[in-house]
Order: C-alpha cells, then structure tokens, then sequence
C-alpha cells in the first residue's frame, strides 16, 4: 500500500477516460500517480509493457482501475430520474424508451436545464464505484466527494 494519500475527486477525473471507447483498462501507479490506459488495440502483457516500460518494473505499484462495465449507464439514468419532480420524471422516462435512449436522455436533461443536476449526480455516481474500488484495492484515500445520500440507491 503507497504512504501517498488519494483524493477521491482526482482519481474520479482519471477515471473519465471511460468516455474514450478505445480504452480498454485504465491502470493507477499508487506509488507515482501515473495512470495508463490501456487501448482496446493492446492485446497482451508484452505488448503493454513494450509501451509503457514502468509496468515491466513496477507491475505490483499499478492497479487496474473499475471497467466501463461498473457503470450502468441506463441505471444510472434510471436512478436520476426517479429523483426529479414530477414536472420532469415523465419525459426523462420517456426518453429512455425510445432507440436511442442515452441521446435522447441527454437532450432531455438540455431542454429542461437540468445539466448541472446531472454532472453533479454522474460525478456522485463515480465518486462511490471509485471509492469502493479504493477500499478493496487498500488504497488510501481521501474522501472529498460527498455521495452518502446515493446509498439509499445504490445497495
């Protein structure tokens, strides 16, 4: 385990790379606070290490951060629009039935101005998979994220 404390909103900025559809892994050196990701396009360990050399060196100081996979994204959608008032719940429901229902969510949060409401909640979101992914992996941690009212959601 690093002697290095973590803020919790610094590794939720890291973790944003998941908005990249060709990263395949994101991996945080606890010791440095060097974060590699790791594209779809690298397949093996010789091939990681051949680009990233530190790894080869320090493969016990990185650890390899939640997977896109963690977050589900429709739950999450989900999970905001139960919270809304009526005046909007229905047409963010609505929109997650249509074909395209992170689009069509998203410019429904844009219509009603709700943008701020919904950065706030995705960043609580990720705040609490981070935080949980810290504690398993023994990684200090500050917590300066606020998400304890997600849990009456997210148990």
């Amino acid at each position: 385990m690093s002697e290095k404390i973590i803020n919790l909103s610094w590794l939720i900025e890291q973790w944003s790379f998941w908005d990249d559809p060709y990263v395949k892994s994101i991996r945080l050196n606890t010791d440095t606070f060097d974060v590699i990701k790791i594209m779809e396009n690298m397949d093996d360990t010789s091939d990681i290490t051949s680009n990233y050399l530190d790894i080869e060196n320090e493969v016990e100081a990185y650890h390899c951060m939640p997977t896109g996979n963690d977050l589900d994204k429709k739950y999450r959608m989900n999970e905001f629009a139960k919270r809304q008032s009526e005046k909007y719940k229905e047409d963010l429901f609505n929109s997650l039935s249509t074909l395209n229902p992170i689009s069509e969510f998203e410019e429904t949060i844009y219509d009603y101005g709700l943008e701020q409401d919904w950065n706030e909640f995705k960043n609580k979101v990720s705040a609490k998979i981070i935080y949980e992914w810290a504690i398993e992996e023994k990684i200090e941690i500050l917590k300066d994220v606020n998400f304890s009212d997600l849990y009456e959601y997210y148990e």
